[in-house]
């Protein structure tokens, strides 16, 4: 649904026929293929993997930042991390996250349309 929603292929969620709508599956020549799903093994890795990489790292950056940065600061203080759980911070540990994947997201997805010959990427279509 992630590259439907950017590339309006036909894909959607595996419960509801997956790609199986895909316009990378037409034998029309004329049609444009999307480039998330025609894209090679080695490439595609990125559109999951390094998305959720980037979550991972905003979660953790978030949740143990501050101690990352003070045991940088004092190496010779051995007193044990206490973890924020005030409620911004949980409030932040949820919200930070999301947001990375929709703007990874979209950075990947912007970057396959730029190598592609695609016509269609979120509302712009030429």
């Amino acid at each position: 649904p992630t590259c439907d929603a950017m590339f309006h292929c036909g894909c959607t969620w595996n419960w509801a026929g997956g790609w199986d709508e895909c316009n990378v599956h037409s034998t029309d020549p004329e049609v444009l293929k999307c480039p998330y799903c025609s894209s090679p093994p080695s490439v595609s890795w990125i559109t999951e993997w390094g998305v959720m990489f980037c979550m991972v790292l905003s979660y953790y950056m978030v949740a143990y930042g501050k101690s990352l940065l003070s045991c940088c600061k004092q190496k010779h203080n051995q007193q044990a991390y206490q973890f924020p759980t005030s409620p911004i911070n949980l409030m932040l540990r949820l919200l930070i996250p999301t947001c990375t994947f929709f703007i990874a997201s979209m950075v990947v997805g912007f970057a396959f349309f730029l190598n592609s010959d695609y016509d269609k990427f979120l509302f712009y279509s030429t």
